[in-house]
């Protein structure tokens, strides 16, 4: 026998403000950006559990609804709004939980979330029923027990345990979560980041280049390599890694006789969300539909990388270049110091026994050499026919003073 539990309905509302406040930070804010919002449709597809019985007299036919994306992905969703009926073909639109549009007040929606963290189809049949105390649960009344406790929070109703016409196990389904149900803050959700910082690096060939750094929230990553063989990833003391962690730093180790290139290291991290996404029925329908909240797990994935350039090794051989601002020097026109001039001819005369070495040493008097030498001679006789006629003069002169 199922044990009952008089469950006593949330003794506080939250205001419409409140609540808005509350799902912001229970869901994380998952809806997208408005600039590019995320559609779907409620084409008729669902699994239906049976009709729970509500206090007040209330019943509820329950399911867990799928909801088409435009790429085609289906989602399965259970409903947060139990007084507007769904639509078949109604078109949907990922929104924004402070704009939350059903018509109960939303009083607790980190407890719905935790209920989809820990009940169908996020958890499996039999988990569930060890939970929730019962010997042997399907999934209709997995269905119907998990969307009543769903209603207990979001719109004030609570289901009545005395009625005989709800089932012992969708009561006891019903009763574990809403008992058991923590106020998750933050969605209480894990997010995949995965980034690398810088971006990009440049240096020379034969030198570990980049500092990279790594901010993750993955226990660890595998960092992947494009580029030329040779080329590993280190630490920054040179050793080779295979698996990064949070706030760790890498980079590239190029051999020194690596040509000029580039290489990109990458890397992807990813976590499982059980999501709390919220789709309402877009505004220029001409009929209501419930509000859908994705009960369903999904991948996040996220990535980075980092791109690193390099030249050649410098050689060390080689001599560097002038610097810019300096000019350099004239070209050196000056006369060569005394030391580099021809030193003066020897005009000693040769000793006993030297004349025949001197005169084979000499060559022969040719050309212009001989043009000069015969024109000194003219020179000389003249200055001595000159001298010879004074001479005579001077002479004669006296003869007739005497």
């Amino acid at each position: 026998m199922t044990k009952t539990l008089r469950m006593t309905r949330p003794g506080t509302r939250l205001s419409a403000v409140a609540a808005s406040s509350a799902a912001l930070l229970a869901f994380g804010l998952a809806a997208p950006a408005a600039a590019d919002p995320v559609h779907g449709e409620y084409n008729g597809q669902a699994d239906s559990g049976p009709r729970v019985h509500m206090e007040g007299g209330n019943t509820y036919g329950t399911s867990l609804f799928t909801l088409e994306l435009e790429d085609g992905s289906k989602l399965s969703t259970y409903c947060i709004d139990a007084d507007t009926d769904i639509r078949t073909s109604a078109q949907y639109v990922e929104g924004d939980w402070a704009d939350y549009p059903g018509k109960g007040e939303f009083a607790k929606p980190g407890k719905v979330h935790w209920i989809l963290q820990n009940s169908h189809p996020n958890v499996e049949l039999d988990e569930l029923a060890a939970e929730s105390g019962v010997d042997d649960l399907n999934e209709r009344d997995a269905i119907a027990g998990t969307q009543a406790a769903i209603w207990y929070y979001s719109n004030d109703t609570a289901l009545d345990t005395d009625d005989r016409r709800n089932s012992d196990e969708v009561t006891a389904v019903y009763e574990y979560l809403v008992e058991d149900a923590d106020e998750l803050e933050s969605g209480g959700e894990p997010n995949a980041s995965l980034s690398f910082d810088p971006k990009e690096a440049s240096g020379h060939a034969g030198e570990i280049i980049g500092e990279f750094t790594v901010d993750t929230n993955a226990e660890e990553i595998s960092p992947q390599l494009d580029g030329p063989e040779g080329v590993e990833i280190v630490d920054l003391d040179g050793n080779a890694v295979d698996s990064l962690a949070d706030g760790d730093t890498f980079g590239l180790n190029v051999p020194e006789d690596a040509e000029p290139g580039e290489a990109t290291v990458s890397a992807q991290t990813s976590a499982e969300a059980r999501t709390g996404r919220l789709f309402q029925g877009i505004e220029d329908q001409d009929f209501e539909t419930q509000t859908l909240i994705v009960a369903q797990s999904e991948t996040v994935e996220a990535e980075s990388s980092v791109e690193v350039s390099w030249e050649k090794a410098p050689d060390d051989d080689e001599t560097p270049p002038p610097d810019d601002d300096e000019t350099p020097p004239p070209e050196d026109d000056k006369t060569p110091p005394p030391d580099e001039e021809k030193p003066p001819a020897d005009d000693k005369k040769p000793e006993n026994g030297d004349e025949g070495d001197q005169a084979d040493d000499q060559l022969p008097v040719t050309g212009a050499q001989l043009g000069g030498l015969i024109a000194a001679a003219v020179v000389a006789l003249g200055g001595g026919a000159a001298a010879l006629f004074l001479a005579r003069k001077r002479r004669s002169a006296a003869a007739l003073d005497s």
